[in-house]
């Protein structure tokens, strides 16, 4: 008996990420900086942050997965360092005296 591999092509492959972060990501720095500038915590760029890293987190967990038969993937590391960068804002806007 012979076998026969057949590969069905994926009229779309899927995205690398859900959503842009970066730009997230980006927007959150903006607004967290501001908030340190007045030095009073802004707690609805908190509350999205926190949000955020929650999304982040789930993403990188499906992430992970995909990569563990290709080694550590692009996606991934970038992924990891929105989280530490999420993390960082959101440690210095609870330091903030609301």
């Amino acid at each position: 008996m012979s076998r026969v591999d057949i590969e069905v092509p994926r009229p779309h492959a899927a995205p690398e990420f859900l959503f842009n972060w970066q730009r997230d990501v980006d927007r959150l720095t903006r607004q967290a900086q501001a908030a340190m500038r007045k030095r009073k915590s802004d707690q609805w760029v908190l509350a999205e942050a926190e949000c955020t890293l929650d999304l982040i987190v789930a993403e990188l967990v499906a992430a992970r997965s995909r990569s563990r038969a290709d080694g550590v993937s692009g996606a991934v590391v970038r992924l990891e360092t929105w989280q530490t960068q999420l993390q960082d804002l959101i440690g210095k806007l609870q330091s903030l005296p609301t």
